[in-house]
């Protein structure tokens, strides 16, 4: 059947609405192709019902067949390549999961390691922290000694400790432990480095001195005297205390907490038989002034100076707190 179009509406220039067929959605390449078989196997059905003879019939025959073989290889050709193409896609998923195990269970093994080195390591550091203690308690019952202090503050930094130590051997020293006086807080607190630390002996002797440990209390070094020390001697340390007394700068007032016993470790008897604390404040300080907080000790302020000393004549095992005060010229 022929379907004829209205000449008017070709004439007036109006599009044919769409039918049913032109709505559909387009077909996938498999079904177009199937389509696109099927219409030429009906063409050649209508052919070959058109040629008369059977020789005609018989090739168009098997060029349908021949048709229907070609199309068959294509379609399995690209089954097998969506198969292969699957296959090559688990594998790569299968290998990178196995990769990722092997990852994950090296990963397990070295946090196993570090475990059971970090415990190692804590035992160790258990173990020397309990020989340097026994160490620490040795040296008390050899010595006795008189320490006096000056403590430097500086107009706008560099600040300096400067001990005096004078040690009677009962009846031998050999080195002594001790902890500098330094700021304790935060990005204040100094490295070992910083203080620059320097010790002399009088007379022929000399010492070392090594750092054995840096805690939130400030570093903790050990003296070591070459030869040790057989009689009375005096020995000075020396060094930096960065950043000690800068709230003192700013603010006008700072307090400054020691103890014999945390600088050596000990907390029952001391060998320490005079202290003495010299606070030497800048020429630029105006008015200044020392306190200490639990009514130790005594404070003397020395005539023309700027210095304040303080002295407890029968030191004990406790804190002394100082509390300081001081007011620019400018």
């Amino acid at each position: 059947m022929v379907s004829v179009e209205d000449p008017a509406r070709r004439a007036s220039g109006q599009a044919r609405a769409p039918d049913a067929a032109d709505q559909r959605p387009a077909s996938s390449p498999l079904r177009t192709t199937w389509t696109v078989l099927a219409g030429a196997l009906g063409a050649v059905g209508t052919i070959g019902s058109l040629i008369a003879d059977d020789k005609g019939r018989v090739l168009l025959g098997f060029a349908a067949i021949a048709g229907l073989v070609a199309f068959g290889r294509q379609l399995v050709t690209a089954r097998a390549r969506r198969a292969a193409a699957r296959e090559s896609t688990i594998a790569a998923l299968r290998a990178e999961r196995t990769n990722q195990e092997q990852q994950n269970a090296a990963l397990r093994a070295e946090i196993v390691a570090l475990t059971d080195r970090d415990a190692a390591n804590g035992h160790a550091l258990r173990q020397a922290r309990t020989a340097i203690e026994r160490i620490v308690d040795r040296q008390f019952p050899l010595f006795k000694e008189e320490v006096e202090i000056t403590v430097m503050i500086g107009e706008h930094g560099g600040d300096v400790v400067i001990e005096r130590h004078r040690t009677t051997p009962e009846p031998y020293v050999v080195y002594r432990m001790l902890r500098p006086i330094t700021a304790t807080t935060g990005r204040s607190r100094p490295s070992f480095e910083e203080l620059e630390l320097t010790c002399a002996v009088e007379g022929n002797a000399g010492a070392s001195v090594q750092v054995v440990s840096e805690t939130a209390e400030g570093p903790l070094v050990l003296v070591l005297f070459e030869p040790g020390l057989r009689k009375t001697r005096e020995w000075t340390l020396r060094y930096n205390a960065p950043r000690l007394w800068d709230p003192l700068r700013r603010d006008g007032m700072d307090r400054l907490c020691w103890a014999p016993s945390t600088r050596d470790g000990r907390e029952r008897t001391i060998p320490i038989t005079a202290l003495a604390v010299h606070f030497v404040f800048p020429p630029g300080a105006r008015s200044f002034a020392v306190r200490e907080c639990h009514d130790f000790g005594d404070s003397v302020r020395e005539p023309d100076e700027h210095r304040v000393t303080w002295r407890d004549p029968a030191p004990g095992v406790h804190w002394y707190e100082w509390e300081l005060w001081w007011s620019r010229g400018d």
